[in-house]
C-alpha cells in the first residue's frame, strides 16, 4: 500500500471514507439489494459502529495499497490507523487483490447477479462513469460533506453529476501534475530570465510562453521553443476548457462548439496555430503517445526544446541529467485560477451490493484513511513539507528552489476531474495535429469532427440520460 500522501503521479488518486454510526452491522433496506445510505449514521456524529467481529472485504489491483510495516512513515501510520479502525469498529479486514481487468470484470459480474464483490473497493476514472450509470457504485457526498472534519477530505476530484464518489483525504504538499520542464542551459544562453519569478507574480501567461518559445526557435539548429507532446492538455488545463461540457441539463456537449466554452476552445487551437505555423516553435504535430513523448524527451536533454513536458522526472533525474529546472503550465487568456485537470484517476469507493450499510462502511474507512497518529488526538498522520522537499529533491529535482516553488504552486491548486473519452487519434491528430501541420484551420477541424465528436461524448455521458 501506498500513504495516500505518497499516492497519484499521472495517473491515480487515493483512499477513503466516512458517513457515521449505527446499528451493528448496517443492512439492505433497498428490496432490491441495493445499499442506501441511511440507518442510524450521521455525518456529524462520533459514535462508532460495531460490525460484531463481521469481515469487511476490500478490493484493489495494486498489491501495495495493502499496507506494510517498515517501508516509511507514512505507510506505517496507514498501517496502524487501519489495524486501530478495525479494533474500534470491531471487525476483521479481507484484501481482494487481482489485476486490474480481473478485478473489474468479477466485480461487474457479481454485483450484476446480486452478489457481494467486495465492500470497500478501489475505482478507476476509465471506467466509473459506467459503473456509476449502472448502478454499481453509490455517491458518498452526504458522509463526505457532513463529516466534522469535512475540510480534510478531497469534494472536488471525483465529482460527477453532481455528486461525490471518492472517499479521500485531501493531499497535503501537493505539487503539479502538469508542469512545463526548463532546459536550463539552453535557458541561460539565451539570457532569460527563469520563469518562476514571473508564475510567482501572476505574469506567466501564453503571450509570455509564446515570446520565450520564439526566441529559443532556431531551425537552422533544429532548436525549438516547446515540445509537442501533451501540449494541448498543459494548455486546455491552463485555459479551464476540457473537451466536453455538461449544459444547465447535465446533458454533456462538445465543448468546442457549446455557445459557453467554444472560445476558450478556439483559444487553444489560434494559439497552437500561430507557435507552429507563424513561429515555426513547436517540434513535432502528434500530442499524444509514446514516440511523441520518447521523442520530445530526446531532444529536450540534447538541448533542442526549451520547454518540454515529461510525466517521470524521477526516470529523468536517474539517467543523469542535469540542466533542467521546472515551472507551472502558463495561464491562458480564458483561464482564472490555475488548477490540475487530468482524466486519469483512482479512488476507493462504495459497491452498492454489501450487507453493511453506506454509512456504516463510510464511517469506518473514512477512520482507516484518516491515517492514525498515535502521537496526535485528531488522529492524523501528515507527511511534513520539510520531508516532501527531501523526497522531491533526492528523485526528481535538481535544486531546492525548484522543489519549494513546487510546494508553493500547488498549495494552491485543486485537483479536478477531466472527461474521460476514448477518443483514439480523433483530438490528438485529427484536430491538434491538423492544425500543427498546416493542414486545416481552427474553424475548419472543429466542423469536421463535431458529430464525431458528440457521438463519442454520448455514448459515454449521455447514453443513460437519453433513455
Amino acid at each position: 500500500m501506498k500513504n495516500w500522501k505518497r499516492v497519484i503521479a499521472l495517473l491515480m488518486a487515493l483512499v477513503l471514507v466516512f458517513g457515521l454510526t449505527a446499528c451493528a452491522g448496517g443492512g439492505n433496506d433497498d428490496p432490491a439489494g441495493n445499499d442506501k445510505p441511511g440507518g442510524n449514521s450521521s455525518g456529524g456524529n462520533n459514535a462508532k459502529v460495531d460490525f460484531g467481529g463481521k469481515t469487511l472485504k476490500v478490493a484493489v489491483w495494486y498489491e501495495p495499497e495493502k499496507p506494510t510495516l517498515g517501508n516509511s512513515d507514512s505507510e506505517d501510520a496507514w498501517y496502524y490507523s487501519l489495524k486501530n479502525a478495525a479494533e474500534e469498529y470491531n471487525c476483521e479486514i479481507e484484501w481482494i487483490i487481482d489485476s486490474q481487468e480481473n478485478h473489474f470484470s468479477k466485480f461487474v459480474q457479481k454485483s450484476l447477479s446480486n452478489e457481494v464483490y467486495a465492500d470497500i473497493m478501489m475505482c478507476h476514472s476509465w471506467n466509473y462513469v459506467s459503473l456509476i450509470d449502472q448502478g454499481l457504485i453509490l455517491p458518498v457526498t452526504d458522509y463526505v460533506s457532513g463529516a466534522e472534519d469535512a475540510d480534510r477530505w478531497n469534494q472536488t476530484t471525483y465529482v460527477l453529476n453532481g455528486e461525490n464518489w471518492g472517499i479521500n483525504p485531501k493531499w497535503t504538499n501537493y505539487t503539479p501534475t502538469y508542469y512545463l520542464l526548463i532546459n536550463t542551459k539552453l535557458l541561460n544562453q539565451l539570457k532569460l530570465e527563469n520563469p518562476q519569478k514571473l508564475a510567482r507574480e501572476g505574469k506567466w501567461n501564453w503571450e509570455t510562453f509564446r515570446q520565450y518559445c520564439a526566441a529559443a526557435t532556431d531551425p537552422s539548429k533544429e532548436q525549438f521553443g516547446v515540445g509537442c507532446f501533451m501540449l494541448s492538455t498543459l494548455l486546455k488545463t491552463a485555459n479551464d476548457f476540457d473537451f466536453a461540457v455538461p449544459d444547465e441539463n447535465g446533458v454533456y456537449r462538445n465543448a468546442f462548439t457549446y455557445p459557453a466554452t467554444k472560445q476558450k476552445g478556439m483559444e487553444i487551437l489560434e494559439l497552437i496555430q500561430k507557435m507552429a505555423l507563424e513561429d515555426k516553435s513547436i517540434y513535432g504535430d502528434w500530442v499524444d503517445g509514446q514516440e511523441a513523448m520518447d521523442s520530445t524527451l530526446n531532444a529536450f536533454k540534447d538541448g533542442k526544446l526549451l520547454f518540454a513536458y515529461y510525466p517521470n522526472p524521477d526516470s529523468l533525474k536517474k539517467s543523469g541529467f542535469t540542466d533542467y529546472s521546472v515551472v507551472t503550465v502558463p495561464m491562458g487568456p480564458s483561464g482564472t485560477v490555475l488548477n490540475d485537470t487530468v482524466g486519469a484517476f483512482s479512488f476507493w469507493c462504495l459497491p452498492s451490493r454489501s450487507e453493511f450499510s453506506a454509512a456504516d462502511r463510510a464511517a469506518f474507512w473514512m477512520e482507516a484513511k484518516r491515517t492514525w497518529d498515535p502521537a496526535d488526538e485528531e488522529g492524523y498522520f501528515e507527511e511534513s513539507r520539510e520531508d516532501r522537499a527531501d523526497e522531491l529533491l533526492d528523485k526528481q529535482y535538481i535544486n531546492r528552489e525548484d522543489v519549494e516553488f513546487l510546494l508553493d504552486m500547488g498549495a494552491e491548486m485543486a485537483f479536478l476531474p477531466a472527461v474521460s473519452l476514448n477518443v483514439g487519434s480523433l483530438i490528438a491528430d485529427d484536430i491538434f495535429g491538423e492544425v500543427i501541420r498546416g493542414n486545416s484551420t481552427p474553424s475548419a477541424v472543429i466542423s469536421t469532427t463535431d458529430g464525431e465528436l458528440q457521438s463519442i461524448i454520448d455514448a459515454t455521458y449521455n447514453s443513460k440520460k437519453e433513455e
